[in-house]
Parts: C-alpha cells; sequence; structure tokens
C-alpha cells in the first residue's frame, strides 16, 4: 500500500473514530460547550454512536475502513487494488443510503431506513467527521482504480477526476434530478409517468402551428412599419435604442403566442 493511500486511511479513521460526525449548531474554537455532548451525544463520533447503539446504521462506512485497514502494509498491489476499490464502491453506497433514508422525521426512505436499523430514527446535517469519511471512501476507490493502472497509475490524477465527478454529481445532477422529479408525479404526489409522457409530447409544444397561423404574418408588416430608431439620431444612450429593438424582437417572437391566449382579434 502505497504511502498516499495509508494517509487517506488515516484521515479516514480519524473521521470516523475522533471527530463529530454529525454538525453541531455552535461549534467552534471560541466555544467550547459541544465538548458536553462528545464523543455519545448531539457531538458524537460515528463509531462511538455505533458502539454505544445509539446509531447503528453508520456501521457499514466503518466496515470499509476496516476493510481496507486490513492490507495496511500488503505488497501484493493488484490484490490490494481489488480490495480498494470494493471498500470505496460499498462504503459510498452505504455511506449515501443511510444519509437519504434516514433524515428529519416523516421523510427519507422508510424501508430503506428500516434495513439499516434506523426505523423512525432521524438525523441532521453531516459534520467533519462524515466529510473527512466521505472523502477517505471516494479516495480509496480512486486510490484502487490507479493501482489498476487508470491514468497510468498516477494517485493524484484519478483523486482529482473523482472528486470533481463527485462534485458535479452533489451539486449539479442531484438538484436537477430533484427538480426533474416533480415532472413524474400528479398534484396528488403520486407517480404518474403517463402523464408526463402526456405532457412532453404535447402538439402545443412541438408543433408548428404558431409558425405558420395568420397572426405570425400579421406580425411582420407590423414589425416593418416600426423598426425602431436608428441609434445615431437618437438623443438618449444607445441602450435606449437596444431595450426598443429588443421590445420590436419580442413582439414579433410572441405574437402567435399573444393571440391565441387573447383570442382573435374583432376587426
Amino acid at each position: 500500500m502505497a504511502p498516499a493511500t495509508r494517509l487517506v486511511l488515516l484521515i479516514g479513521w480519524l473521521g470516523y473514530a475522533l471527530m463529530p460526525w454529525y454538525l453541531v449548531e455552535g461549534m467552534g474554537l471560541a466555544d467550547w460547550g459541544w465538548l458536553a455532548a462528545y464523543p455519545f451525544g448531539k457531538a458524537g463520533t460515528a463509531l462511538a454512536l455505533v458502539l454505544s447503539g445509539q446509531a447503528p446504521w453508520l456501521l457499514p462506512p466503518g466496515l470499509a475502513l476496516v476493510a481496507a485497514s486490513l492490507f495496511w502494509g500488503s505488497g501484493d498491489r493488484r490484490r490490494t487494488a481489488r480490495v480498494l476499490i470494493w471498500a470505496g464502491v460499498l462504503g459510498l453506497l452505504l455511506f449515501f443510503a443511510q444519509a437519504f433514508a434516514i433524515v428529519l422525521k416523516d421523510q427519507g426512505i422508510p424501508w430503506l431506513a428500516a434495513l439499516l436499523g434506523g426505523a423512525g430514527a432521524t438525523q441532521r446535517g453531516i459534520g467533519g467527521g462524515a466529510f473527512l469519511t466521505l472523502l477517505c471512501l471516494l479516495f480509496l476507490l480512486c486510490h484502487g482504480l490507479a493501482y489498476r493502472g487508470a491514468c497510468r497509475g498516477d494517485l493524484f490524477t484519478v483523486s482529482t477526476i473523482g472528486l470533481i465527478v463527485l462534485l458535479i454529481g452533489i451539486f449539479i445532477f442531484f438538484p436537477v434530478a430533484i427538480i426533474l422529479k416533480s415532472a413524474l408525479v400528479d398534484q396528488s404526489g403520486a407517480f404518474a409517468p403517463a402523464a408526463f409522457v402526456e405532457a412532453f409530447f404535447d402538439p402545443a409544444i412541438w408543433g408548428l402551428g404558431g409558425c405558420v397561423s395568420p397572426a405570425c404574418f400579421r406580425t411582420i408588416p407590423e414589425t416593418r412599419r416600426h423598426p425602431g430608431p436608428d441609434p445615431g439620431s437618437m438623443p438618449g444612450p444607445p441602450s435606449d435604442a437596444l431595450r426598443h429593438g429588443s421590445r420590436i424582437s419580442a413582439e414579433f417572437i410572441l405574437g402567435p403566442i399573444g393571440d391565441r391566449t387573447r383570442g382573435p382579434r374583432s376587426g
């Protein structure tokens, strides 16, 4: 096992066994009151919470660290790579499983929470300990891939790519998935894929009726009669002309839509 991998393991054990797993309100260097709840209370470590039976769902990430630690002094690079990859993958999956299954009251995934031993339990946001453990599991996976020859075996390059993928998944794909999730449910919150398909293929979205309707061609002469003043001949700043031109363009584009919503013109 490379020295960099050993350092990653030490950081993981630091987060899992010594640092508070959850976010502690008011925690800081100027206020040490949170130590009263350390290590078995609100500022408890994952290891202490597991051993005391308060949070058994935090055991799987610890088992992943144990599996990787067994190969601390191993010289079999290929076998170590296999163990690191499996420890990283399973550790990350179980980490996010418990994080999404056990959240606030009446939220989360009840069946998964019960499977992890946390039926009816709640937990706060992750703190420093959980953050370091998450990074450790990610880097164990990346180091295992590097041992197998990914990016020519460069630990730093593979770890950087893994970190970027994780950040993109958390801060881009996950929020977008949450937003798009509302398109697959009806007003009562039930899963309704048929309603999504019907709305997605609505002719009002994909049809060309607005482009060939008489209202569209009525808009063209109007834009010709009102082309907008020359920016150089205006006493005001050029931005006024740009705003005027933008208004004419908006009328040209949105004219057919406005005619649809208002109905046919009279006269």
